[in-house]
């Protein structure tokens, strides 16, 4: 007789792309999801990506601007290359096997792990945080290489996700330049229950998951989660905003109302 596993209230998975220039500020998300630790009655699986910025033509602009940058400290005692899977939950953290030379900007690499997080970590609810260079309606995830991954693909591999997966995201929280642009919305229509974006740049490394991760107990709705993480978002990175992922011009939440954004 097989038994299934005990479905928990909330599975958060983090999808953190430092394989470019924001690998340090990837890993300091990452130390303070950590310092934050495991909502009751919940689990968190983070997929961190530590690479850099390589030669190529893509990138080329960036690279010689990033010269002229002081190099930031390694915000994790071990410093490493490459992709780690972790999860985090009562128990403490763990590193999980998982695909070392994956490439963030590959659809196939976040399909993986979203299927894997729900079939591993059953929940009743599910969100998923993406942090990255964001680039509007062009789309997100760039890399070392300077590989992006647009939009359509960016949706479709979500959606496909949640079919194999059996179950949908209530949140889909985008810790990423300019991806609440009303173009960059309209391509996301269907992603998740609730989108959260910023229409601005926002500064890297600023996200406080330490503050927020306690803050979230076992008890909450999609809408109390998605509201929170907004909050949280909102006091340190300029210009998020929580939207119905569900409609297809953007709709911006607040309580129980919707308004189209101007």
């Amino acid at each position: 007789m097989d038994i299934k596993p005990a479905r928990r209230n909330w599975t958060y998975l983090f999808y953190l792309n430092g394989d470019n220039d924001l690998r340090e500020h990837t890993s300091l998300d990452f130390v303070r999801l950590q310092r934050g630790g495991c909502p009751q009655d919940s689990a968190i699986v983070a997929q961190v990506y530590r690479g850099e910025e390589r030669w190529s033509w893509k990138n080329l602009g960036q690279k010689l601007t990033d010269l002229a940058r002081p190099a930031l400290p390694s915000a994790l005692q071990e410093d490493w290359r490459g992709c780690k899977t972790f999860v985090i939950d009562p128990q403490g953290c763990r590193e999980m096997p998982g695909p070392a030379s994956a490439s963030p900007s590959r659809a196939e690499s976040l399909q993986e792990f979203v299927e894997r997080g729900m079939r591993e970590y059953p929940a009743e609810n599910y969100a998923l945080v993406v942090s990255t260079h964001g680039e509007g309606p062009a789309g997100l995830l760039r890399d070392g290489d300077g590989h992006l991954m647009d939009l359509e693909s960016f949706r479709e591999t979500l959606l496909t996700a949640q079919k194999n997966g059996g179950s949908r995201l209530q949140l889909l929280a985008l810790q990423a330049c300019r991806m609440g642009q009303t173009a960059a919305l309209a391509g996301l229509t269907g992603c998740a229950e609730y989108v959260l974006a910023s229409t601005r740049s926002i500064p890297a490394g600023q996200a406080r998951y330490d503050q927020l991760m306690p803050q979230l107990g076992s008890a909450q709705t999609p809408e109390a989660v998605a509201e929170q993480f907004e909050q949280s978002f909102q006091a340190t990175m300029p210009g998020f905003q929580l939207h119905s992922g569900a409609e297809p011009v953007a709709a911006t939440i607040r309580g129980k109302k919707l308004t189209e954004e101007q």
